[in-house]
Formats: structure tokens, C-alpha cells, sequence
């Protein structure tokens, strides 16, 4: 009795019409999530009206084809495990249009602070403004900037001109400092605005969008995209005690943000941890667009999602997501510094007390206008840095300086400081341990931190960088070498 039972069941279930009634949901679920990928392809807006219609007409003919194979008694079986694997196929590409539909929404929604100079990014030449605030955890939109880089592209060209500047670089704020001049890394103390309107009256250039982070988006960005490999020429320890060596290393991200953050191991100083930084930047963008990944997709838009802000609308990052996808441009990027000589100045936000900067080169500024110049015309462009010969004149002249102000925040004392400015110290010696509170070193000869306010006489109030820098772990674990 039993097994007649199982004998009639096992016959309905291979029965040819139980099949049809099974293909024939397949068929239908196949349909339903074509559907859904059609409507979220068309929202996003990341497809041409070609590659739209190229995607619509293949999700159709498979479905077709599925509901044709299905309905022949001598293939139905393997439609159905095609159809069924069509299904997950069509499934992930789904939810992974409905998570990039989230994310850009979610972009939108956390634009702040700064309106955009909008342009038609697919057309034309914009100017992106990657901003690095100096903390960790939660981004906040106030603090010392450690990154200044601008990311200048040209659609129509395919180069990309990546400026770096020096975050000590001694410029005036238009509209905050009266006139007075401050280290760039000051400028964010007020604000993104006054960030933006600092570099575009130095480069004489607009600047379009900005892209703020900070220690932990860039830790987690890093990470999220499976680490970057690098060529490091020299072996060394960093600041926080860090060991690289020489020959291909494989970074995380926790490793890599060390590595871009170094100047004291350099002879170049700051400057040289400006073109690690343009480096980082153009290997990641080489590796985010070379990759088919999906999880890695997946884990980016993750880390940019809760780590990162841009003014960037989200018609015009769709723009640029389209255009990539449609014409797969091949980049070519060009990497450049501002320049300058460091040397020590009273500082607006701190004053009166004086703190090492980097006096800009007048030639290095107009090199740098000239490079953005040939971009925007859609010339290549050649990278121009100082020559021996080239005229090493300042940009503005320097003031004065009142040495009972210096702020010695390396504690190293008249002698080293004497050999550094080429000047009589007469400030009291002050050591770290005595005095700093703050984030940021000064100069190029340490990562201490900027005064609170003067070290003599300490009467004024104090200035707005207090706090100190959160810590991190000291680089035990090895870094992977190739």
C-alpha cells in the first residue's frame, strides 16, 4: 500500500503536465524580475538609450526562449535549470541596481554646507576637490585638513590632472583671514567654503564638486576595494611606528593611510607625502575601474556610503557611471605639487603666534595654472615642476617675524631651530610634552601639534586646534610584500 502510494506521487511529480505547471512558474518569476531590472535600469539612468535597449531585447529573447524550451517534452529540463539560473542571475543584478539606487539617494540626501558649480560632467571639464580632514570615526565637517587635492577632469580630453598642495602652503583666506595670510590646513576651521574659495583664488580656477573624509573613510575605502599594491622606493619606519620595506608592498588600509601620511622619513618632507597621496589616488581609481567584482563593488559603495560626503548631485554621478560604461574612456592622469620653501610665519588663526608654513613659489603657482590651462583646453598635459634654473621668487613676501612667538612644538630646542630658519630664537624652549594638545605638526621636521595659543606670554585666548590626536595601533602586524 505504502508503495503504491510513493509509486503514484513519484509518478505525478515526473508527470509531463506537474513539469509544465513548474516551468511555467519559473517562466513567470523569470518575467517578473526582467521587469524589476528594466524599471531599476531605467531609473538609475546609468545606460545609454542603447545599451538600455540592447539590455530590455536580451532579457526579453531569454525569457522567450526559456517559455520555448520549457514547452518541448524532450528539453524541458534543461530550460528549466537554465531558467532557474537566469532567475539568480537576474536576481543579483537587481538587488544590486536597487543598492546603487539606495546609495545615491542617500549621497543626495547628505550633500552639506557647499552649493556646487554644476556642470555636464559627461562633456564637461569639472574640478573635484578631495578634502582630508585629520580625525577619526564620524566625519565631521570642521577641523584641520591633512589632504588638498585637486582631481581637475576632461570627458571630452580623457586626462586627468591630479594638484596637490601642500597643507602648509601660506595663502590668505578670501573673506575670512582680513587679508592676513594662514597655512591651508587652517582653512578648514572655517568651513568647506572657505577651503574651496582658498584654492580657487590661488589657482585662479572654479572648482566644482568637493569629496570630504577623513582617517577612518580612507581606512575603510581601502579595505572595502581588497587593499592597493605599491612600488616603495625606500624602506622606512614612520612617525607612528610603521615599518615598510623596500620592493612591492600589498597595503590595507590601515597600513596604507600611515604610508600616505609620512614626511618625516623623506628628504622631500611634506612635499613628497603630497605625491604619495596623488599615487594612492590614481592606483585606487585604476583598480575600482579595471575590477568586475560585485562584492567589491558592494563593500565600496558600503565604506563611501557611511564615510564620505560630496556636493556631487546624483544625476551627474549617474553622468559619469554612464559614460564609463558606454565609451570605457582610457584616463590618462597627470600628477603634479605645488611648491614652495618652509620657513616660519605668524599664522591668522593662532596669531600672534609664529608657526612653521611653506612660503609658495610664485613660478610653481603659475606652472600649476598653466597645467590647468592645457586641460581644459583638451591639450595633453605635461607635468611642471621647479627647475634649478627656474626663478624661485616668492608668491608674496614674507613678514617679519617675532621670535618671542615661536611656537616650538617639537621641542627642539634654539639650536635645531637656529640651523632650520637661520634665526636667532630668543622664544622659550618648549617641549611636546609640556605644551601640545593639538593634531597637526609644523614644518617639516615632525607631527607634533599646533598651540592651543601663545607660548609666550600666554595670556591670549587660546586658538580653535585643541585636542589631541586619536591613536592608533603601532604597526606590529607585517604588511604583505609581493
Amino acid at each position: 500500500m505504502n508503495e503504491n502510494i510513493f509509486t503514484r506521487m513519484k509518478n505525478t511529480f515526473l508527470s509531463w503536465p506537474m513539469w509544465k505547471r513548474v516551468g511555467m512558474i519559473i517562466v513567470g518569476v523569470q518575467w517578473a524580475l526582467s521587469i524589476v531590472a528594466i524599471i531599476t535600469l531605467a531609473l538609475l539612468g546609468v545606460l545609454s538609450g542603447k545599451w538600455l535597449a540592447i539590455a530590455i531585447i536580451l532579457l526579453i529573447i531569454f525569457s522567450i526562449l526559456a517559455f520555448i524550451v520549457q514547452h518541448n517534452k524532450s528539453t524541458h529540463l534543461a530550460g528549466k535549470i537554465i531558467s532557474v539560473f537566469l532567475c539568480l542571475l537576474i536576481l543579483v543584478a537587481d538587488i544590486a541596481m536597487i543598492r546603487v539606487h539606495g546609495f545615491l539617494d542617500k549621497v543626495e540626501s547628505n550633500v552639506k554646507h557647499t552649493e556646487s558649480k554644476d556642470v555636464d560632467v559627461s562633456i564637461d571639464p569639472f574640478i573635484v576637490y578631495i578634502s582630508g580632514n585629520d580625525e577619526y570615526g564620524d566625519l565631521e565637517f570642521d577641523g584641520m585638513t591633512d589632504v588638498n587635492i585637486l582631481v581637475c577632469v576632461n570627458p571630452q580630453s580623457g586626462q586627468i590632472l591630479m594638484v596637490s598642495t601642500p597643507r602648509d602652503f601660506y595663502v590668505e583666506f578670501p573673506g575670512y583671514t582680513e587679508g592676513e595670510r594662514d597655512k591651508l590646513s587652517h582653512s578648514g576651521y572655517y568651513g568647506m567654503e572657505a577651503q574651496i574659495a582658498t584654492l580657487e583664488a590661488l589657482y585662479d580656477c572654479d572648482i566644482n564638486y568637493y569629496v570630504w573624509l577623513n582617517f577612518t573613510s580612507f581606512i575603510e575605502i581601502v579595505d572595502a576595494i581588497g587593499g592597493i599594491t605599491i612600488e616603495n622606493e625606500y624602506e622606512f619606519t614612520s612617525n607612528d611606528g610603521f615599518y615598510y620595506p623596500a620592493g612591492t608592498l600589498d597595503l590595507d588600509g590601515l597600513y596604507a593611510l600611515h604610508y600616505v601620511r609620512e614626511r618625516n622619513s623623506f628628504s622631500g618632507g611634506d612635499f613628497s607625502r603630497g605625491l604619495h597621496q596623488e599615487q594612492f589616488i590614481s592606483l585606487m581609481i585604476d583598480k575600482i575601474l579595471s575590477s568586475n567584482s560585485l562584492t567589491m563593488y558592494n563593500n565600496l559603495l558600503s565604506a563611501v556610503e557611511k564615510n564620505c560626503s560630496t556636493n556631487m548631485p546624483k544625476n551627474r554621478i549617474t553622468a559619469l557611471i554612464k559614460k564609463q560604461i558606454s565609451d570605457n574612456p582610457k584616463w590618462e592622469i597627470t600628477m603634479a605639487q605645488a611648491e614652495g620653501a618652509i620657513m616660519a610665519q605668524a599664522c591668522y588663526t593662532f596669531k600672534p603666534q609664529v608657526l612653521s608654513v611653506v612660503m609658495p613659489y610664485a613660478q610653481s603657482v603659475e606652472y600649476v595654472k598653466t597645467m590647468m590651462k592645457d586641460w581644459r583646453d583638451g591639450k595633453k598635459v605635461t607635468a611642471l615642476q621647479m627647475q634649478p634654473d627656474d626663478d624661485y621668487s616668492y608668491l608674496s613676501v614674507p613678514d617679519p617675524v617675532d621670535w618671542n612667538y615661536y611656537y616650538d612644538v617639537e621641542g627642539l630646542g634654539a639650536d635645531a631651530i637656529n640651523a632650520i630658519y637661520g634665526a636667532e630664537v630668543i622664544t622659550k624652549e618648549t617641549t611636546t610634552a609640556e605644551t601640545t594638545t593639538a593634531s597637526e605638526g609644523g614644518g617639516n621636521s615632525g607631527e607634533g601639534g599646533e598651540p592651543e595659543g601663545p607660548v609666550v606670554p600666554p595670556e591670549p585666548d587660546p586658538g580653535p586646534g585643541g585636542g589631541e590626536e586619536p591613536s592608533e595601533p603601532s604597526g606590529d602586524d607585517p604588511i604583505s610584500e609581493g
